[in-house]
């Protein structure tokens, strides 16, 4: 099969600049021909103010990036065009070009843009879900200037979106939410019209996936016989030395939070929590919070949550590896946890409140302990959590990740949903 995978890059590196290589580098290990059309909104800050006018134009149609689709399509043979961004260089017209040369096209939501001009759901430090309740008119976006604070931006954008909309090309592709929460989110676009926006069979659910820790790092071939405490094992000399940095020994029990120390990632009410609990949480990561954090630890005298920093991927992972259980609190609905999926692959069960897709990812009681939006009732959480067994939680977690978020399982997913796309459009 030839694919093109299409992505637009922001200015600053995220997550879906990850999943777009870790797919590129999966199709290509299963015998796939993977092409790539990548730009970057770096070329924004490129040339005068009338080009940089002219470029953000393109944003509604880019005739460059129509013609080299059309061409790569035609001179590469594509079966499939996989999009995941299209703002703001590539611009809709990626999916046009597709539909004018016959050929299927796929997009992964990495946001909810199509249901919110600012494509987070969350504004003013609680989630917002009023241009969902006007019907998609948007304008309620506009009037908060919900894009990067500017009316006019978010009027753009909302121009964007209507466009396509009346245009009808939101019905010819097909789009992969990555959980079923997301799912229920962009159906909502079709209850507002006597014809659906986008078809059922249009809209498919596929996770992302992390490499299973199990795998041989050379070959990537998971070896059975090798065990996950085995392979943990190989992290334990790192783990200490990180661990002592921040005043640990590798005996004593630790939670971890792994993110920005923001509000929005509730660290608010994680620090209030353990605050109170007394267990031991170490937090990984940088952010806004953290000299108001590292203030209040200092006045209460609290001792027991540590701040590790920003640390390096793989660094996190050792530590989240020897975790008693990760903790995540978003005050957000997010597109998809990856650190839920990483903390799955290690075994490590999930305390979560009850947010979107936090909610979705983690069963309690299962792979994990859930609770209300609220400090006390994390805090009643880790007591909860402390009583359960803690075995079955991280056996479950375990079998979890290999159910629905590991590469091959990934692989079956995403080759299922090409095939029907293909042979609907033939």
């Amino acid at each position: 099969m030839n694919i093109l995978i299409v992505h637009n890059k922001y200015q600053i590196p995220g997550g879906e600049d990850v999943v777009v290589e870790n797919e590129a580098a999966m199709l290509r290990k299963h015998g796939h021909k993977v092409v790539l059309y990548i730009r970057n909104n770096s070329e924004l800050s490129e040339g005068s103010r009338l080009e940089k006018g002219l470029m953000y134009m393109e944003s509604f149609f880019s005739v460059r990036a129509y013609r080299d689709i059309c061409h790569l399509i035609r001179k590469k043979k594509i079966d499939v065009v996989h999009v995941h961004n299209t703002v703001h260089r590539i611009s809709p017209s990626v999916f046009y070009a597709a539909v004018h040369m016959g050929v299927p096209v796929v997009q992964t939501l990495h946001n909810f843009r199509m249901v919110c001009p600012g494509a987070t759901m969350y504004r003013n430090g609680h989630i917002c879900e009023e241009c969902i309740r006007c019907k998609f008119c948007y304008m309620p976006a506009i009037s908060h200037a919900c894009y990067r604070g500017s009316r006019l931006q978010t009027a753009a954008v909302v121009l964007s979106l209507q466009l396509q909309k009346m245009s009808g090309i939101w019905g010819k592709v097909h789009y992969i939410c990555l959980t079923d929460f997301n799912k229920e989110k962009l159906q909502s676009l079709n209850r507002t019209d006597k014809k659906a926006l986008i078809p059922a069979s249009h809209i498919h659910v596929k996770p992302n996936f992390t490499p299973d820790p199990a795998a041989d790092s050379a070959s990537g071939v998971i070896n059975k016989s090798t065990s996950l405490t085995e392979t943990s094992e190989t992290t334990d000399g790192r783990a200490a030395e990180l661990l002592h940095t921040i005043g640990l020994s590798q005996k004593e029990k630790y939670y971890i939070a792994l993110g920005r120390l923001e509000r929005i990632k509730g660290t608010h009410l994680m620090v209030k929590a353990f605050a109170r609990s007394g267990k031991t949480l170490v937090m990984v990561g940088t952010g806004e919070q953290e000299d108001a954090i590292r203030k209040y630890l200092e006045k209460h005298h609290i001792t027991n949550i540590r701040l590790a920093g920003q640390l390096p991927h793989g660094d996190a992972m050792k530590l989240l590896s020897k975790a008693e259980a990760l903790v995540i609190c978003p005050q957000w609905y997010e597109t998809f946890g990856m650190n839920v999926a990483e903390a799955f692959s290690l075994g490590i069960p999930v305390i979560s409140n009850n947010v979107g897709n936090a909610a979705s990812l983690v069963t309690d009681g299962v792979t994990g302990v859930k609770c209300e939006n609220s400090a006390s009732s994390l805090y009643q959480a880790l007591e909860r959590f402390e009583k359960t067994g803690r075995q079955a939680l991280s056996d479950n977690a375990r079998e979890e990740y290999e159910k629905k978020y590991s590469e091959e399982k990934n692989y079956a997913l995403l080759m299922g949903i090409y095939d029907k796309v293909i042979n609907r459009a033939k």
